[in-house]
């Protein structure tokens, strides 16, 4: 790492539009700390709530209610800026929007390295960080698996970190260099380690029930919606619930206080846990048997290194769309969003010798990245290292020339 008396600041981009941004950044961010302790300071930045002017602080307030209330909307709105003149006409209006919140950002945190987590802060970011003469790295970290908004991707970026190949191929066809990408996984929260090397790793779950309070003899489903607990998430636990099954359900409802009352209020024929918004998902993982989720990526990242097979139940029309072929084809689970067919599958796969889950759960481990926010880490670093060296090589008094 580069030597330097005081701390590297490492500046993230991103915004509370759903909850994967902030995740992925605080993932990335733990990653640092626990790899480079107090030579890394890490600042993570909402471009949308503190750098747009007013009333434009309070767009990022309206992606829960449209992908809650208004889905298809949102989905014909992310495909029609897929189409390149609306990418083209988009790109020109961030300049305007985000371009002088962007200056005082950078003005404030003089940032040695620069990490957006989201598809909209991409281009005008780097195009600053340059034009203000900062020689900090600019990387992005693509947050979405499959289906991929064009936004993300600018030629000029230091380094463009994805997921998946697919995610890679897409940056290829929009111009990105070959060198630049890089295929390291999707960041998740170091934590996920400790309880994949203490849990699931030997297949013993009782210890991780009886540590949160669970029965710890009985399977453990765990459902969930996100950050936000969007979707039909009582119409499912309900369908659960009315299922014969020998097993406990776990529900997370996320920062959705209204379903938490609503749930904890209702009488249960299972033994059911609801809880709001946890900050210890990986033990939560760590106590369950499989996951009934919608198709956000990072819980499929997260539930993939736990190795517990999904049962999918929605997905967000435009970004989420790839990551349910993702999931179905590559063995991971399955999709069921009917709410009375997700209570019989997870009845076929809690039955008899459970294959089914034990395949699943072999395929989940093979493809997860668990150490993905530690690999993003030392990939900035690197980058970091070589801007450091290249900028010092080009300001070092030329030798002179060596005669015979």
């Amino acid at each position: 790492m580069v030597s330097r008396s005081a701390p590297l600041n490492i500046l993230f981009l991103m915004s509370d539009v759903g909850g994967g941004h902030r995740a992925a950044a605080k993932a990335i961010a733990g990653a640092f700390h626990q790899l480079y302790g107090d030579r890394v300071n890490t600042i993570i930045a909402d471009l949308m709530a503190d750098y747009l002017p007013w009333p434009l602080t309070g767009i990022r307030r309206t992606y829960t209610p449209m992908v809650q209330y208004m889905h298809p909307v949102y989905g014909a709105i992310w495909h029609l800026g897929t189409r390149r003149p609306v990418t083209k006409a988009l790109l020109k209006a961030l300049d305007v929007l985000f371009g002088p919140g962007v200056q005082r950002c950078y003005a404030r945190y003089r940032p040695d390295a620069v990490i957006s987590v989201h598809p909209l802060m991409v281009r005008t970011p780097c195009r600053l960080l340059r034009q203000m003469g900062f020689t900090a790295p600019f990387v992005t970290v693509v947050t979405d698996l499959v289906s991929m908004f064009p936004t993300w991707f600018y030629p000029e970026v230091d380094a463009c970190i994805v997921p998946t190949p697919a995610a890679a191929q897409a940056a290829y066809e929009f111009g990105l260099a070959r060198e630049r990408v890089h295929v390291l996984g999707q960041p998740i929260d170091v934590r996920f380690r400790e309880y994949l090397r203490t849990y699931a790793l030997t297949n013993d779950r009782s210890a991780a029930r009886a540590k949160l309070g669970l029965r710890p003899d009985l399977p453990t489903i765990l459902l969930v919606s996100g950050g936000d607990g969007v979707g039909p998430v009582e119409e499912v636990a309900a369908a659960i619930d009315a299922q014969p099954l020998t097993a406990q359900l776990v529900i997370i409802c996320g920062r959705n206080a209204a379903l938490r009352r609503r749930l904890s209020q209702r009488p249960w024929h299972l033994p059911v846990r609801v809880e709001g918004f946890v900050e210890d998902m990986p033990a939560w993982m760590a106590a369950s048997d499989c996951i009934v989720t919608k198709a956000g990526p990072g819980t499929i990242a997260e539930a993939m290194a736990m190795g517990l097979p999904i049962l999918l139940f929605s997905y967000i029309l435009g970004q989420e769309e790839g990551n349910v072929t993702y999931v179905v084809e590559n063995g991971l689970g399955v999709y069921t969003p009917q709410p009375s067919a997700i209570a019989a599958t997870l009845a076929d796969w809690l039955a008899g010798d459970q294959e089914t889950l034990l395949r699943m759960r072999r395929q989940c481990q093979r493809l997860a990245r668990p150490d993905a926010a530690l690999d993003i880490a030392r990939t900035v670093i690197h980058s970091v290292e070589r801007k450091t060296w290249s900028v010092e090589r080009a300001t070092r008094p030329a030798r002179p020339a060596f005669h015979a």
